[in-house]
Formats: structure tokens, sequence, C-alpha cells
């Protein structure tokens, strides 16, 4: 029904068997959870974008036996975050008809790096949402992918100036893709692999 839930994540080995798991509370979306930097916990979304009256958004982190579980503020979360170098995160602002990507340090403070709209709305007219599924940090680039599925399109915006470094898909107006079948379709997760070639899964 819908994004309803209930929302688990779960730990499985390489033979599919369920080895850990942990219950999202009622009305919480959880769908990007990762390993700490420093590998010592898990982090993951509890977004409440689909439940208006639900409480407030928050990032969990939370050791497999528990003993080390904090909760951070999120607000406006939809969807991406990555965690950076100091315990902050970068992550998605917004809800319908606002999107920003921002950089949000351990003391709750927010600093705006891009905003979408604005930039979306000067490239395509109609559906200029700029939802994203996606919101990924590479330390190797210094910039952020950050994912367009309504549009099949992949941003990379750099860190410290917020300019726009490369656009992938649909809408770009300096990469073709050859052959042109072989656009994106709704992707998901665009990630850089250590080799530097850009993945993500999509429909075919």
């Amino acid at each position: 029904e819908w994004y309803s839930g209930p929302y688990y994540v779960i730990i499985m080995d390489r033979q599919a068997r369920v080895v850990w798991y942990y219950a999202v509370p009622d009305n919480r979306v959880s769908m990007f959870p990762q390993l700490s930097l420093d590998g010592t916990h898990l982090v993951f979304d509890a977004s409440t974008a689909y439940f208006s009256s639900a409480s407030d958004p928050y990032l969990h982190r939370l050791s497999l036996d528990f003993a080390y579980d904090e909760r951070v503020d999120v607000d406006r979360l939809i969807y991406g975050f990555t965690e950076v170098e100091g315990g902050g995160f970068i992550r998605d602002y917004g809800g319908w008809g606002s999107y920003a990507l921002v950089e949000q340090s351990v003391d709750g403070e927010l600093r705006t790096i891009w905003d979408c709209d604005p930039w979306l709305s000067q490239r395509v007219k109609g559906n200029s949402v700029c939802y994203t599924n996606a919101v990924n940090y590479s330390p190797q680039t210094n910039t952020i992918l950050w994912s367009l599925p309504y549009h099949d399109t992949v941003v990379e915006i750099d860190r410290d100036s917020g300019e726009v470094v490369r656009v992938f898909g649909e809408i770009s107006p300096t990469h073709d893709t050859v052959p042109s079948s072989a656009l994106f379709d709704f992707q998901h997760y665009p990630c850089w692999t250590p080799e530097g070639t850009l993945l993500a899964s999509m429909h075919i």
C-alpha cells in the first residue's frame, strides 16, 4: 500500500540469510541504510516524507549491539543523504516545489550548497520538480551526485562552490549518450566506483 510500511533495516550474508534486522518506527521510510565512515555502526534514514502527520524526520546512528544509539534531527529531509568527515551530513532539504542541497554540521547548522529549483526551471518546462532519490558525496572528487529520476538525469555539484560540474542524462547540455537508447530511465543511487565509473541502477 504505497509506502506505508512497515520498514526494516536488514543485514544479510552472501547466502541471503538475515543475520540482523531493525524495525523502523511506524510511519517512517528508510531507504538508504549505510555503514558509517569509521565502520563502527549503521546510519539510516527515518524519513516522514510520505506521512505529513508524523513527527519530524531524523537520521539514526545505531551499532549492531545497540550500545550506540543516536538520533540526529534533519528538518525537511526527503530521501537523500550521505555522511561526511567530522560527523556531519550532506543531504537534501525541501518538499514538493522546493529542493536544495545542504551540508549539516554536527551542531545542526545548515549551509546551502546548491538550489536545484532555479537551475532546473531554466532547463525544462512543465514538470520541473527537483525531487531527488539520491545524494552521494565523493571525497575523491569533492563533488556530490544529485539524482533527478523524473528527468532521467544526474547532476554533479562541487561541494565547496556549489557549481554544477557535469550533467549526465536526458537534459545534459554537455554529454551525449551513445547509443541514445542507453539513457537513464528513472535511475537510483548513482555513485562513482573506485575506478571512476558512474554506476546507477535503473529501469530497462
